[in-house]
Order: structure tokens, then C-alpha cells, then sequence
């Protein structure tokens, strides 16, 4: 079973809380499940991947104020993904 969730206060919270009371759980992020489903070849391009997670980026951090900080935090999270997508690619491609 797959806890989806992109909260990271609810992950440090109750959810971080109850989730080891249930160790057949794993906890993902939205961008695990984009690259899970690339992986899967529901997603069928790492164009399309990529486009996915910069869509993501844009939905994920609307509310948040602008600052170096998120930038940067933003930044790092797309090269980290980017690297899993390739990683992919090189093993499925």
C-alpha cells in the first residue's frame, strides 16, 4: 500500500506519526509516482517526465512565498529527480 502525499508538516506530524504503526505502508511524494509510472512505461517519453515534473514544481510550490531558500530547495529536487529519471532511462531505454 502507497501513501501519496506532498506535505511535508503532515509528514513531520500525525501522519509521520502513524505511519510506522504500519510497516506494510510506504509514504511517496507525487514525484515518486511520476517516476514509478515512468518506470512502467505510463508515462512513455523522459521528455514527457521532465515536462511533468516542472508542471509539478509549478502546482506544488503556488502558496509558498518566494525566496532563495525555495529556490534553491526546488532546484536541488529537480536534479535529484532528473538523475532518478535517467537512471531509469539507462536501465529500461
Amino acid at each position: 500500500m502507497v501513501y501519496i502525499t506532498d506535505d511535508k508538516k503532515a509528514i513531520k506530524g500525525k501522519i509521520g506519526e502513524w505511519i510506522p504503526a504500519f510497516p506494510g505502508v510506504q509514504m511517496w511524494t507525487s514525484y515518486d509516482v511520476l517516476l514509478f509510472l515512468y518506470a512502467h512505461n505510463v508515462i512513455p517519453t523522459k521528455a514527457i517526465a521532465v515536462n511533468l515534473i516542472r508542471d509539478l514544481n509549478a502546482v506544488t510550490t503556488k502558496y509558498e512565498p518566494r525566496s532563495e531558500e525555495l529556490t534553491a530547495r526546488i532546484q536541488k529536487l529537480v536534479t535529484q529527480v532528473r538523475d532518478k529519471i535517467e537512471k531509469v532511462s539507462s536501465i529500461f531505454g
